[in-house]
């Protein structure tokens, strides 16, 4: 691939607001789509209408704004391309599946972050979004909720809140009035804490922009109130990507001292080992306890370089489409849902499955050969540290990629490294 990194010197125009259109998706995607907020509040059935209207509503819209506005050969290779292909594979194998069963209409859900993907190249030539004002509301909403979260953590504890039962299609939690617990078999709450997410793992996940921006916007509070929540995660491979991040944020300092740059990651270099030696055996071991669920991780990983081929000729528009995990393990052909590019395989076929390949590779190399500027802004700084830690997530569970965020809050960014690469 072309160096596609030669960035401007600045990321929003001054004349780009969000449109109220804009903000109003912003809010659905974080409300409805990325978070549990909907089982907490009661609000499924809301959910499900906001979501299939826009779904019908910006269906027609990203195919109009891509068949009729310009946009250069780089946009259509290295954005607009891999995600046509996304949405068209994974469109074609759900309908398939709808055919032969009306209850599968909802998968079309899936496609709906990628269908907003297609529509920001659009939204960015009107200047009606304005990532700055977007990423300062993401800080906030996830500061919010932690503090919110964190105090009902607490009050399930002590017993003075009052836990509902949540039944939700990820089984069965503990509900409070920001947050929820999954619950054991005796009824207990488990002690890992969710936030108003489906997972711990996910909530680490989504911790880490919000930490890379409060540590470069010099938001301390809010950067402790995370680290806290981190904490409670106890999520094995949130701690690793945090520390490539704690990496990665030394060196963009350093970056701006040459003389200092060297000394610094020797430094840094000699520290890494010493904590590796101390406190290696500690991750290897917590790991070694994951059991099941590292098990399950590594056979996805194995599975799929092993069955690739044979999942390539025998589906190759993707397996067919069930409405429950278990109906998908009696299916020969299905591999798991750890690992994320063989989702997309499985869902879309060929298409997909290139398509989002082409996805990661593109962001994951536009942020890496970025973070070796020297003058980069603090929103490129959060931008492309954020998609250096989030990429091994992809081996866990679904990642960012398969969230609107990543076409609301990364996507604008790396389509400008595109546009102005040489």
């Amino acid at each position: 691939m072309q160096s596609i990194v030669r960035l401007s010197p600045s990321i929003n125009n001054d004349s780009s607001n969000n449109s109220r259109f804009v903000f109003i998706l912003f809010c659905i995607v974080i409300i409805f789509q990325i978070t549990a907020l909907k089982y907490i509040w009661s609000l499924e059935n809301v959910s499900r209408i906001v979501n299939l209207f826009a779904l019908i509503t910006l269906v027609p819209y990203a195919f109009i704004a891509v068949g009729t506005e310009y946009h250069p050969k780089k946009i259509w290779y290295y954005y607009l391309a891999p995600g046509i292909f996304i949405f068209c594979g994974m469109f074609l194998n759900i309908s398939l599946g709808v055919i032969s069963n009306s209850k599968l209409i909802s998968i079309y859900g899936l496609t709906l972050p990628w269908v907003i993907y297609l529509i920001i190249p659009g939204i960015i030539k009107k200047k009606e979004i304005d990532t700055q004002i977007l990423w300062k509301f993401y800080y906030y909403f996830m500061l919010c909720s932690n503090i919110f979260g964190i105090l009902d953590y607490i009050l399930m504890y002590y017993g003075v809140s009052n836990l509902r039962v949540l039944n939700t299609p990820f089984g069965v939690f503990l509900g409070g009035s920001f947050s929820l617990l999954y619950m054991l078999e005796d009824g207990a709450a488990h002690y890992r804490y969710y936030s108003c997410f489906m997972e711990p793992g996910t909530l680490a996940m989504f911790l880490l922009p919000a930490i890379s921006y409060a540590f470069f916007h010099k938001k301390y509070f809010g950067l402790l109130v995370f680290l806290i929540a981190f904490f409670l995660t106890d999520s094995l491979g949130g701690i690793i990507s945090l520390l490539i991040l704690i990496i990665i944020i030394l060196f963009l300092v350093l970056n701006q001292y040459k003389k200092y740059l060297l000394f610094g990651m020797s430094s840094l270099f000699v520290i890494t080992l010493i904590l590796w030696f101390n406190y290696g055996g500690i991750l290897l071991d917590r790991y070694d306890n994951k059991n099941n669920s590292a098990t399950v991780r590594e056979n996805n990983l194995t599975n799929t370089i092993a069955n690739l081929p044979l999942l390539l000729i025998n589906n190759p528009l993707g397996i067919k489409l069930v409405e429950s995990t278990e109906s998908f393990e009696k299916n020969k052909a299905y591999i798991g849902s750890n690992f994320s590019p063989v989702n997309y395989l499985q869902y879309g076929g060929i298409l997909s499955f290139v398509g989002y390949v082409i996805c990661l590779v593109v962001s994951l190399s536009v942020s890496l050969m970025s973070i070796l500027r020297n003058n980069l802004l603090l929103e490129q700084k959060v931008v492309f540290s954020s998609i250096i830690v989030l990429f091994p997530f992809i081996f866990q569970r679904t990642t960012v990629w398969e969230s609107a965020l990543f076409a609301f809050l990364f996507a604008p960014t790396i389509i400008k490294a595109i546009h102005l690469a040489k």
